[in-house]
């Protein structure tokens, strides 16, 4: 099922499969957003649920560790929400901000 490495066992694995992949020291997940198309809501709202591309979609963010295993999901956002807004307002920001890790944008 999906979930985020919650022991340290989980965590040196998951670092240690970005490392052997990509040679990338200390990664715990790769996050990303992307808009899932809907048909229009309708109603009032409708409106945020259209992306800057024109398109009515929920924005969806999702954590994958370097075997491509969902570790986190959220799929609660409208469309015309930004993928950082997405991030912080997300639980697992809060874990990460409480076990100190550092957060890299690319």
């Amino acid at each position: 099922f999906v979930h985020f490495p919650n022991n340290e066992r989980e965590t040196k694995q998951v670092k240690q499969d970005f490392y052997n992949i990509a040679k990338f020291p200390m990664a715990i997940g790769a996050l990303d957003c992307t808009h899932v198309k809907i048909r229009s809501p309708g109603g009032d709202n409708a409106e945020m649920y259209r992306n800057r591309k024109n398109f009515f979609s929920i924005n969806v963010q999702t954590i994958c560790d370097a075997k491509l295993k969902i570790q986190d999901i959220v799929a609660r956002w409208p469309g015309s929400s930004h993928d950082s807004t997405i991030f912080n307002n997300s639980t697992i920001r809060g874990k990460l901000k409480g076990a100190k890790c550092r957060i890299v944008y690319w």
